[in-house]
């Protein structure tokens, strides 16, 4: 019994570190943002939500959260999506 409590236990610390790293800050490479503006235009401005530029972008290490600030950014400037910065 107690060898099944430190399992669980294991596997709750392991799930908690995966949760954390995925809402950790993102490192917007000129690479990466490229895929995100190619996701927007793709979609269209008006169209363009997470969830969807998400999987337009297939980069298994981003989450929605990560997406929706890096659009949240780039809105607050109001500046083009395709803008570089």
């Amino acid at each position: 019994m107690f060898l099944l409590t430190l399992l669980s236990a294991k596997r709750f610390k392991l799930s908690l570190s995966l949760l954390l790293l995925s809402f950790l800050q993102v490192d917007w490479t000129p690479e990466l943002h490229k895929k995100f503006v190619q996701a927007v235009e793709q979609l269209g401005v008006d169209q363009a939500i997470p969830s969807r530029i998400l999987e337009l972008m297939k980069v298994g290490t981003l989450t929605r959260h990560n997406v929706a600030s890096h659009l949240q950014v780039i809105r607050s400037q109001g500046s083009n999506v395709s803008q570089d910065f």
